[in-house]
């Protein structure tokens, strides 16, 4: 695995589109175009450095995830993951998941390793759909050692996936 360059963002939640709105009017920093996806309810925005990236999403019961580098801003929310241009906040590739947006998982040069609900999904950095790993259930619990992932669903089923993107 090479080195991770992607940034963690710490998020803020807002109590409403209009809250949001009004923290942004007071912002101090760069602020990139807002973020809304499918069936936006929710709002809050993730920053870094004094970058500012507004966000709608759909509240399914997990925070959206944001990370990013010099070149590219990955956020993880509900059924999608999004690639935004770090220098404009354009799109560079949605991904629809199979079901809810968990974490990412490894980040390489050429390959992003990403968990949702069900199942382990690897894409390269245009968002091109490598490799998937699905069970049948939702994941209780899992472990990762190099390319191997093993765990439990919550119905009890045990499952090993190895990681094949070559």
């Amino acid at each position: 695995m090479t080195k991770n360059p992607f940034a963690q963002w710490s998020w803020i939640a807002c109590e409403s589109r209009s809250d949001l709105e009004a923290r942004l009017e007071k912002a101090q920093g760069r602020v990139l175009p807002m973020l809304v996806g499918t069936e936006a309810n929710t709002w809050g925005h993730a920053s870094c450095g004094t970058t500012i990236l507004p966000i709608g999403y759909a509240n399914l019961g997990l925070l959206p995830e944001v990370i990013g580098s010099d070149a590219a801003i990955l956020v993880g929310s509900g059924q999608a993951l999004t690639a935004l241009d770090a220098r404009t906040g354009a799109p560079i590739f949605t991904y629809a998941m199979p079901t809810v947006f968990h974490e990412f998982l490894r980040i390489e040069d050429d390959l992003l390793l990403i968990r949702d609900e069900t199942g382990f999904i690897a894409l390269s950095p245009q968002g091109e759909e490598r490799w998937t790993g699905l069970c049948a259930d939702i994941i209780e619990g899992y472990e990762i050692s190099g390319d191997v992932i093993t765990g439990r669903t919550m119905e009890g089923a045990d499952f090993r996936f190895v990681v094949e993107t070559g």
